[in-house]
């Protein structure tokens, strides 16, 4: 059975549906709680057939308070010059683009937090993941950083108006997201009533309503890309 790496780096956070999508396919899920001390491995030789580096409220380089950060983004680094298909998502796609030379930073537009539209900004129909999508759709999101500059010779796939950058590839197999594939209504509205909201323009009642409404649309959407990652992987 083909087996994914999933590095986790939050108690809060996990898979979720996009997870479930994978393991659909035959997939088993190794999933590395790294905020609790599990190891991050130098290479996934022997260990897994990809890798999944899901998000986190930290900072991609606040070494001090996530100290295992150091070791996931050469862990990325490595993959992203290996075969083996490798994701990023929000945290984990800001952590790929540091690793390999490009730049985050806090957002100038204040955080994006609910569900957004975003779209290609190229034709995705030869892209191994993302083929499934033609237009513009919704997305779930959650960050007040944002990928400022991608790493050199990344290719931009989907972004919005105000931030740009919120798909992209390396290579064929290495891929990068700033929004959150695998959240629904039930997810965000964990992450709405146990994280602090303080500060930002809207509320918890605001963000669980409009994900719960556009739930439906959004696992149609992100099902799809999930299914064509693990297929990659088997």
């Amino acid at each position: 059975m083909a087996k994914l790496f999933v590095v986790i780096n939050e108690p809060d956070t996990t898979a979720a549906f996009f997870g479930e999508w994978i393991a659909d396919e035959g997939v088993e899920l190794v999933e590395c709680h790294a905020y609790r001390g599990d190891a991050i491995p130098n290479t996934l030789d022997g260990v897994a057939d990809g890798l999944l580096v899901l998000g986190g409220s930290m900072n991609c380089e606040d070494d001090i308070s996530a100290p295992w950060l150091p070791a996931v983004r050469a862990l990325l680094h490595r993959e992203a010059s290996s075969f083996r298909p490798t994701l990023g998502i929000c945290l984990g796609g800001q952590l790929l683009s540091v690793a390999l030379g490009g730049k985050v930073e806090r957002s100038n537009h204040g955080e994006q937090v609910g569900t957004y539209d975003l779209a290609p900004v190229v034709d995705l129909s030869d892209d191994p993941i993302f083929h499934s999508i033609t237009g513009a759709v919704r997305a779930a999101q959650w960050h007040v950083d944002e990928i400022t500059e991608l790493p050199a010779g990344a290719k931009l796939l989907m972004g919005d108006s105000e931030f740009p950058h919120q798909a992209y590839r390396v290579g064929e197999r290495t891929w990068g997201m700033q929004f959150h594939p695998e959240i629904g209504g039930e997810l965000m509205a964990a992450w709405s009533t146990t994280s602090s909201m303080k500060g930002l323009a809207r509320t918890p009642a605001e963000v669980i309503a409009e994900t719960e409404a556009a739930e439906g649309q959004l696992l149609a959407t992100w099902e799809p890309v999930a299914r064509s990652f693990a297929r990659l992987l088997t």
